[in-house]
């Protein structure tokens, strides 16, 4: 389950952008990771522009589904092991496979790389924390140069799944 406090995303002059919060059911609640889980983002206005729904599972394993604000299908995200530092894979609904990849035990720097060739790096995430006793993180996400709108949301959005995956390991 995300955080209580959910995602808070900022532009670069920290203008904010979005949030993301939990829909929780009572099945959620009561069941735990077993039930569906659905995130609803908000835009900065607090119109509904995006969804992301995990489906329980017993082993949990990090698959995510993206859904627009009509409820279309944008990506699905899915962790590719078990073991290590996590990897995920976006499936995009335009046919674009992207991978975040990184985040070792030491480091909390992920990379955004094409699905095809992972020497080419879409966007980075770097993670860093709000102080010892905060359970606060921060993300500063660079988006490589042209990379089209659809690319920096999928990343922004997987960036937010990495954070949960790592958080459960």
């Amino acid at each position: 389950m995300f955080g209580e406090g959910g995602y808070d995303v900022h532009g670069t002059d920290g203008t904010p952008i979005a949030a993301l919060g939990a829909d929780n059911s009572a099945a959620s609640l009561v069941f735990g990771d077993l039930a569906t889980h659905r995130h609803v983002l908000h835009d900065a206005h607090g119109q509904v522009c995006a969804q992301l729904t995990r489906t329980g599972s017993f082993l949990d394993n990090g698959t995510y589904e993206v859904f627009g604000r009509t409820g279309t299908s944008l990506a699905v995200i899915r962790r590719e092991n078990a073991f290590g530092s996590p990897r995920l894979q976006v499936l995009g609904s335009n046919g674009q496979v992207l991978r975040m990849i990184g985040g070792s035990w030491g480091s909390s720097d992920f990379a955004v790389v094409d699905g095809a060739d992972e020497s080419l790096v879409r966007a980075t995430a770097h993670r860093s924390s709000n102080g010892f006793f905060s359970s606060t993180h921060r993300y500063r996400i660079d988006f490589g140069a042209g990379l089209p709108v659809l690319e920096r949301f999928l990343a922004v959005v997987a960036t937010i799944c990495m954070d949960q995956v790592r958080n459960k390991d």
